[in-house]
């Protein structure tokens, strides 16, 4: 008799969790499949324009630097010129980067 009334209850209780479980998978197929996958874009979004925007500061850097060099010329050596802008990009690099540990 025991028997019979696990095998009822097993049974019952196997579909009752099944029909839990495949509810559970659909919402999360219905709801939150959409939710996690607009994140998810919208942070490739923003990853790629912050990869965009840090090429497009490093060129203008560059161009700065350049700039800076053949404004020099006129008062310095040229080897002196890229010397001096050399080492300003280096203080500016050292003190941000202290600036970045310490925080």
């Amino acid at each position: 008799m025991d028997d019979i009334v696990k095998a009822i209850f097993s049974l019952f209780f196997n579909k009752m969790f099944k029909n839990i479980q495949d509810k559970m998978n659909d919402y999360i197929l219905e709801v939150v499949r959409p939710y996690i996958s607009d994140i998810a874009s919208s942070i490739i979004k923003k990853i790629i324009i912050a990869i965009i925007g840090a090429s497009l500061a490093v060129i203008g850097i560059l161009f700065l630097c350049m700039s800076m060099v053949r404004y020099l010329y006129i008062y310095i050596p040229p080897w002196m010129a890229w010397g001096l802008v050399g080492l300003i990009i280096l203080i500016v690099g050292f003190i941000l980067s202290m600036i970045g540990i310490r925080k």
